[in-house]
């Protein structure tokens, strides 16, 4: 570029200096007119000096007009060129501020931008080292809730288990329920069904329950009879007689049908086959206190 620009000065100084030269020779010509012409020796030239001069001959007429017409395009030359090297040499000087302006911009603005790469880079590495750890909280905390889950699964799949075989036992329980109700019913709706063949009387001494000898051994002889017969069945009723309180009394004949049942399932007497109640004090007015106070004992059979 400098050589270009150094070629194109040194040409518009020639044409320059050229162009220079041909109009000063051109002006002297007009201005200072050979003297050693004979034409025009002694004499002076118009005042314009651009008619033709008399008694000159057509060969200076036409270097006259060649001068004229060189000197026109020398002029032309310049109002051309020095503009052209005026603009280019500018141009250039611009390039070269431009050039020397820029650069430092751009090394500063490289500058900034390093710096703010680095600052996003360090806080694109926090932002890693953040998603890191709540990535690995979050993975931990999946974990804790799967091994959760798990637990809970198996709590509620031994809670089914566990509702399983209570719905079972429930179910047998029912079904025992149902079994018993139905023997029970078969029974009640049977008792009539019996016919008294015997009627024993176990008696007591006052606000006692204990047996006495003569009883046991009458016991002894009941419990042969119904071990030898099982469609056999006794059925056992205590009183008292009504001194006392009434609740106390209920509670004394129930100790005393208790020791005779007692008594006989220990001589081999099937507790099924033993119906017992305690009645409390009996209130038949014929019948003496002494006699009040026993455990009424009959030997049904089932028809």
């Amino acid at each position: 570029m400098d050589h270009i620009v150094s070629e194109g000065k040194d040409m518009a100084i020639d044409d320059i200096a050229g162009g220079a030269n041909g109009s000063w020779v051109g002006l002297t010509a007009r201005r200072n007119p050979d003297t050693r012409s004979p034409q025009t020796h002694g004499s002076s030239l118009p005042p314009t000096g651009m008619g033709s001069v008399p008694g000159a001959s057509g060969q200076d007429t036409g270097r006259l007009t060649g001068r004229k017409e060189e000197n026109m395009r020398n002029v032309v030359r310049l109002r051309v060129v020095i503009p052209a090297v005026l603009l280019l040499v500018a141009g250039c000087a611009t390039r070269d501020w431009v050039r020397g302006y820029v650069a430092p911009k751009e090394v500063e603005l490289d500058q900034r931008i390093g710096k703010v790469e680095g600052k996003v880079g360090e806080e694109t590495g926090r932002i890693d080292q953040r998603l890191s750890a709540t990535e690995g909280k979050v993975t931990e905390e999946s974990r804790r809730m799967d091994g959760r889950m798990n637990t809970l699964d198996t709590s509620i799949g031994e809670v089914r288990e566990v509702a399983k075989v209570a719905r079972e036992r429930a179910d047998t329980g029912v079904t025992k329920a149902d079994e018993t109700n139905s023997r029970l019913t078969r029974l009640w709706e049977s008792r009539n069904k019996r016919s008294l063949v015997e009627t024993l009387e176990v008696p007591f001494r006052f606000n006692h329950w204990d047996l006495s000898d003569r009883s046991a051994t009458a016991l002894v002889g009941l419990a042969k009879e119904l071990k030898g017969n099982e469609k056999l069945a006794v059925e056992l009723e205590g009183y008292t007689d009504p001194s006392g309180d009434a609740k106390y009394n209920i509670e004394l004949s129930q100790r005393r049908v208790e020791t005779v049942r007692r008594f006989l399932v220990k001589q081999g007497v099937e507790q099924p086959r033993i119906h017992s109640i305690g009645l409390g004090p009996s209130l038949d007015p014929a019948t003496p206190k002494e006699k009040k106070r026993r455990v009424t004992v009959k030997l049904m059979l089932a028809e």
